[in-house]
């Protein structure tokens, strides 16, 4: 075939405009990407969708001075302790069980205006209880139909508006009920989290390592602050694609009264979040210094998180309620033995519970396990199995000292009930 030079002209010129013209699309597509929040439910309505530009956002740098937040030094051993000398008091609250509250596995516990709410993650439930441990009722049912939810991922308590909001991960929504179980209303997620606290006018959202596809622009920010609707409004804790990649960057939000607690691995403290400020709460510190260098924080990799762990130590849990802070932490020194220890926010010192010395109470052997959640300034929740209850029956120590409260609970409790709550009240210090 013979090409006149006009001809190829034309060609060249057209593939060029071509070029451009599928350039040009592709940059309008990363500009919709980068630019937009789109809904992630099934329902996307105009009225869902939510836009927002990177010009929205507010980047927050991490810093702080060492005077501004608690110090905690972490000791290398545990200690020999006498858990009057910790406790002022404590008591026991079973679960109610029915054919309706049959409790699975507890992963989390709130206290809310009148009520525990208790997530059930293992069968996707989500129990309200009474104070005194009767049953109330649960939140909705599994399902695809409306106002059912595919799973029970995770809840938080809006004290504000009094509602138990549960977050439907697979579902991709959120279902705000109120304190009797009634479904209110169902918003979208906009894009992807695991965890969440309402603060006021305020929604804190831990990322952690969710790819939001049509959402790039939060990406690599482990916590996002945000209006109540969700739209972002800062974003903080930035990480690297590398290190997201290599290290499981697991991190948690949990709340205490008005106050937000977030813990960040890589720096080893608790950040405290109180009227829209976040500040350091507490330092962790083993051997008086922190785990990691700048260097190795830019470069994490979970074999190195884990190496570094059993050379130095690590946090395995942590609860915050206005006057006390539990750290449960485990050394080199004590292998596998973890010991709490428990800080005063008012005069900075600090208790350990470590190993007990006799048995002086029914449920002695479970306090050096972590504290579950907080039920107030000065109280801790615990969560007992029944077996671990029942073992006490067979401590012939124990039957001088019982009260008649313990009696009845050992007489009517069973291996097949649900986990009994254990309040422990601190003596101050």
């Amino acid at each position: 075939m013979i090409v006149r030079n006009t001809d190829l002209s034309a060609m060249r010129r057209n593939t060029i405009l071509m070029l451009l013209l599928l350039s040009g699309a592709a940059a309008c597509t990363k500009k919709s990407r980068t630019n937009s929040l789109h809904s992630l439910s099934e329902a996307n309505t105009d009225e869902e969708k939510m836009i927002i530009t990177e010009d929205s956002f507010a980047d927050i740098d991490i810093t702080f001075q060492e005077k501004s937040f608690i110090t905690a030094n972490i000791p290398k051993q545990d200690k020999e302790v006498q858990l009057d000398t910790v406790f002022e008091s404590y008591s026991f609250i079973p679960l109610e069980t029915n054919e309706k509250s049959v409790v699975g596995r507890i992963e989390k516990i709130l206290v809310c205006q009148d009520c525990f709410c208790i997530l059930d993650r293992d069968n996707s439930n989500i129990f309200l209880f009474e104070f005194d441990g009767k049953f109330r009722c649960s939140l909705g049912k599994k399902g695809h139909g409306p106002g059912e939810h595919v799973d029970a991922w995770n809840v938080a308590y809006d004290k504000d508006s009094q509602e138990v909001v549960l977050l439907d991960l697979a579902g991709r929504k959120l279902m705000h009920y109120d304190l009797k179980g009634n479904l209110k209303r169902t918003e979208p997620m906009y894009y992807l989290y695991t965890d969440f606290e309402y603060q006021k006018d305020k929604m804190f959202i831990y990322t952690g390592t969710s790819y939001n596809e049509f959402s790039d622009i939060l990406d690599l920010y482990q916590l996002i602050i945000a209006e109540r609707n969700q739209k972002p409004q800062i974003r903080t804790f930035k990480t690297s694609e590398n290190i997201r990649s290599m290290f499981s960057y697991g991190a948690r939000l949990k709340k205490s009264g008005d106050e937000v607690i977030y813990d960040d691995l890589l720096s080893d403290t608790l950040w405290g979040i109180s009227k829209g400020n976040l500040s350091p709460l507490i330092a962790v510190r083993f051997n008086k210094g922190p785990r990691f260098s700048k260097e190795e924080k830019r470069h994490m990799t979970d074999k190195l998180f884990r190496e570094r762990n059993n050379q130095v130590g690590s946090v395995s849990d942590w609860q915050v309620s206005s006057d006390y802070i539990s750290i449960l932490v485990r050394t080199p020194e004590t292998g596998r033995r973890l010991f709490n220890v428990i800080y005063s926010r008012k005069s900075g010192k600090y208790k350990i519970i470590g190993r007990k010395v006799g048995n002086s109470r029914l449920g002695d052997y479970v306090t050096s396990a972590a504290f579950d959640g907080v039920y107030d300034n000065k109280s801790f929740i615990r969560i007992v199995e029944p077996m671990d209850i029942i073992r006490d029956i067979e401590d012939k120590r124990l039957e001088k000292i019982l009260s008649v409260e313990e009696r009845e609970l050992l007489e009517n409790i069973k291996a097949d009930n649900n986990p009994v709550l254990l309040i422990e009240r601190i003596v101050d210090f």
